[in-house]
């Protein structure tokens, strides 16, 4: 992770250099400082026009949760929104107001 922000403030430094998020095949797992701390299953839908992203968390810090997204895949950089209030968000943009997590990840070998 390169940078994240919770409900318009930004995460520490600290955390977005510990955390790593692995998509494969259907599936996820986050990790941090190389500990499981969350995964599931996800759903991508490329026909729309900031990539649609659901999370179905299956075990660790959002177990039983559906998390709808949206992302942006520019040069080795993923963007993701997330609806922590189980609504899709219309934009990257986080405020106090919305349960919204936005992260940036840059894509590893």
């Amino acid at each position: 992770m390169v940078r994240a922000e919770l409900a318009g403030e930004r995460a520490p430094e600290l955390v977005a250099q510990h955390t790593e998020l692995e998509m494969r095949e259907g599936r996820y797992t986050v990790r941090f400082d190389g500990e499981v701390v969350d995964g599931g299953t996800y759903t991508f839908a490329e026909q729309t026009k900031t990539g649609a992203l659901t999370f179905h968390g299956k075990f660790g810090l959002n177990a039983n949760r559906t998390i709808p997204c949206i992302s942006q895949l520019v040069n080795g950089r993923l963007r993701i929104c997330f609806g922590l209030d189980g609504t899709t968000p219309e934009t990257f943009v986080t405020n106090e107001c919305k349960a919204r997590y936005l992260a940036t990840y840059r894509r590893t070998p």
